[in-house]
């Protein structure tokens, strides 16, 4: 008799196994990766403030802002995105029932810029040429526990539109090179 080529049924399987453990991980990473593309196609864009919109009023970058003094302010761009030639007034704002002192009108199509009077200085330099954009200083003061990082209520009205928002205190942002910094982080005269 010949001897016949027997082949062990121990090889099938473990090739059997490797095959479903690589599919597995295969199917693993795609999983992930698939993850972190809708994890991160809803993220809002990168700015300090809040967002709102009522009727045909968009407001933007909603913040309290404090200057090198500690000093605050009120910082937000509202657009009028009304198409039949309606203006929109600003009727007030307060910050934490302080009020700041506002009476802007917005032309149809037009961005009003509200933020502390230094800011407004640059920002205007580098948008003359605009011609639907305008500027107001949205100083403010009496608003007490101020401190980076919290929130502060804020209420901003139009003449048809209203918002309510607890809008974050941040920091004002120097130009560049314009400050130093000691060794504990904090800014000299150098």
């Amino acid at each position: 008799m010949e001897d016949q080529n027997v082949k062990s049924q121990k090889s099938t399987v473990v090739r059997g196994a490797l095959a479903i453990i690589a599919a597995g991980a295969a199917l693993g990473m795609t999983a992930c990766s698939a993850g972190q593309i809708t994890q991160t196609a809803e993220q809002a864009p990168a700015v300090n403030g809040l967002h709102a919109k009522e009727g045909n009023v968009d407001v933007a970058d909603v913040s309290v802002v404090l200057d090198a003094s500690g000093k605050p302010s009120l910082k937000f761009t509202a657009s009028n995105a009304e198409n039949d030639g309606k203006d929109v007034k600003l009727v007030s704002a307060s910050v934490d029932g302080q009020a700041v002192n506002l009476n802007e009108t917005i032309k149809p199509g037009c961005n009003l810029v509200v933020d502390n009077k230094d800011a407004l200085e640059n920002l205007q330099k580098g948008a003359k040429d605009q011609k639907c954009l305008s500027y107001a200083a949205g100083d403010v003061s009496g608003v007490k526990d101020l401190y980076v990082g919290g929130q502060k209520p804020v209420e901003i009205k139009f003449d048809d539109a209203e918002f309510s928002l607890n809008a974050p205190v941040v920091a004002y942002t120097p130009e560049a090179g314009a400050f130093d910094r000691d060794k504990d982080g904090q800014p000299t005269d150098k």
